[in-house]
């Protein structure tokens, strides 16, 4: 009863927010963000110790002023979530205001060889997901959560625009297997850390941290093209998705240079709006 109440109101909220113009939105990110960073919070210390790690030539001053963006960035994007699970594909579609790379998919399918989409925690991976599930029919790796509520409603505001959600687990990789063997298309969210067994260890921004193998065994076992995929956003305008290949090392057998290349993707991307990226995950290792 406490979950099926809980799940109405979130979506009357979200429902509401849906209705702003995307300005207003990142207005209120902007001042949400400030409520925050002003919070006292212990992430803000796991947030400002990821920063130092990954620009260790910033001045104090400096990381701050980034961990303070950081702060209305992801204000930004838990506010925009009245978009992801609730706006029209017309209204989705008028947010993505510019598409570099798609090229990338276009040549891939020429081959028709299976695509291997990967992202992280930037920008808005979840308009990403969205926009790329309503022209590939992707396939995408998802965390289930144990409410089965809660899961039916994630599926459905997921695939409302077509693709295939597939919850992590012991049956995911048979099924990635089967979509990229058959010349589908994928998408994985590649920087969470993995379980114990399935990932090695691997430089991102110069230290080590423990990398998903997953990627780079798809790789191996189906020939796929690998393309990393982001969604930034443009404070007030909308997002911007961009499509780049990634290293062919991402297939290598050994599976700490695949690891690599992976991460070395992935910290490229973050390069580019770092104040984007979800700092407060727990991504290097001790």
């Amino acid at each position: 009863m406490k979950q099926a109440l809980a799940l109405i109101i979130i979506q009357v909220v979200l429902r509401a927010i849906e209705t702003l113009p995307l300005s207003v939105i990142h207005r209120g990110g902007r001042a949400l963000g400030w409520v925050l960073y002003s919070w006292p919070s212990h992430k803000h210390s796991i947030i400002q110790s990821n920063l130092k790690r990954a620009f260790p030539n910033l001045k104090a001053h400096n990381i701050r002023a980034l961990q303070r963006q950081n702060a209305t960035e992801m204000a930004c994007f838990a506010l925009e979530s009245g978009l992801v699970w609730h706006a029209k594909k017309h209204k989705l579609e008028a947010t993505v205001t510019q598409v570099d790379g798609w090229q990338h998919i276009t040549d891939a399918q020429r081959t028709g060889r299976g695509i291997l989409l990967v992202g992280a925690h930037l920008g808005n991976w979840e308009i990403l997901n969205l926009y790329c599930m309503q022209r590939l029919q992707m396939a995408a790796l998802y965390k289930a959560p144990q409410s089965a509520a809660f899961n039916t409603w994630i599926k459905q505001a997921r695939e409302r625009f077509g693709g295939t959600l597939i919850p992590s687990g012991s049956q995911s990789m048979r099924q990635l297997l089967k979509t990229l063997k058959s010349g589908g298309t994928a998408g994985i969210i590649a920087d969470q850390r993995p379980r114990l067994g399935e990932g090695v260890s691997a430089p991102f921004f110069d230290s080590p941290a423990l990398t998903m193998t997953l990627v780079s065994r798809l790789a191996q076992r189906t020939g796929c093209v690998v393309l990393m995929a982001n969604c930034y956003r443009r404070y007030g305008q909308g997002f911007v998705i961009d499509i780049r290949p990634v290293s062919q090392a991402i297939a290598d057998t050994d599976l700490t240079v695949a690891a690599t290349a992976l991460n070395a993707a992935i910290e490229a991307s973050v390069r580019k709006h770092p104040e984007q990226y979800l700092w407060r995950y727990p991504r290097f290792e001790d």
